[in-house]
């Protein structure tokens, strides 16, 4: 696995970063300790976990189940409308695509100026389902999911596994900055031929929460309130 290694005040990041086929055989080192995993919707659907394992992430969910540790899945569902506004951006991101496709396929810490190429560039554009998943992720991760695991596991500083792929790395930037994420945020919000457009209502506001109770995994939804 390719992987960013970062913190916030709130919490400490492990973010694997994949291809759209991931390989099993990551560092998992480094998810150790973790008090909760996050999975990209896009690829993890995690509603269907008990019919649909999350393929080439087995080991890290598996690693959840023994523990007793839940998984996330904090990205928003979009909308067929999301899907048609994207597709004139995907040339401009293409013209970054050789880092993200490059790093699917390496096992090393990805280098700080490739993830700021990637994450500014794509931040640039403001496409919905990378830009606009990576802002929505991160405001439910910083503001609902890292308070809920400060409680839970009476810890000052939770540390979180991210599985996304690649094209995703912007979303280190937004879980680090608020003001960055608030921006894309805004931009969906108040500065869309129509608010929110692109993304599924429920999924927008929506956590969800999956526990392994010895035999399956329970699936649970949780309504953030953190988008008006």
């Amino acid at each position: 696995m390719a992987y960013l290694e970062f913190s916030t005040e709130k919490a400490d990041y492990i973010f694997d970063l994949v291809s759209r086929r991931p390989r099993p055989n990551r560092r998992m080192e480094k998810f150790e300790g973790i008090d909760a995993l996050v999975v990209e919707r896009g690829v993890f659907p995690l509603d269907l976990i008990n019919e649909l394992p999350l393929a080439g992430i087995e080991n890290v969910t598996d690693y959840c189940a023994e523990n007793k540790m839940a998984v996330y899945s904090a990205d928003p569902a979009f909308s067929l409308a999301g899907a048609a506004r994207s597709l004139p951006n995907l040339p401009l991101e293409f013209i970054v695509g050789i880092f993200p496709i490059y790093y699917a396929f390496k096992k090393d810490e990805i280098p700080i100026l490739a993830q700021k190429i990637v994450s500014g560039w794509t931040f640039l554009i403001q496409d919905p389902i990378i830009a606009g998943r990576n802002a929505i992720s991160a405001r439910k991760i910083e503001e609902f999911i890292v308070p809920k695991l400060k409680k839970e596991k009476d810890k000052e500083k939770p540390k979180i596994g991210i599985v996304y792929m690649t094209f995703h790395m912007g979303l280190k930037d937004d879980l680090q900055s608020q003001k960055r994420r608030d921006f894309t945020i805004k931009n969906f919000r108040d500065w869309n031929f129509q608010k929110y457009a692109g993304f599924k209502p429920f999924h927008l506001d929506a956590v969800t929460e999956a526990n392994f109770n010895g035999k399956k995994w329970e699936i649970g939804y949780h309504k953030t309130g953190l988008f008006d």
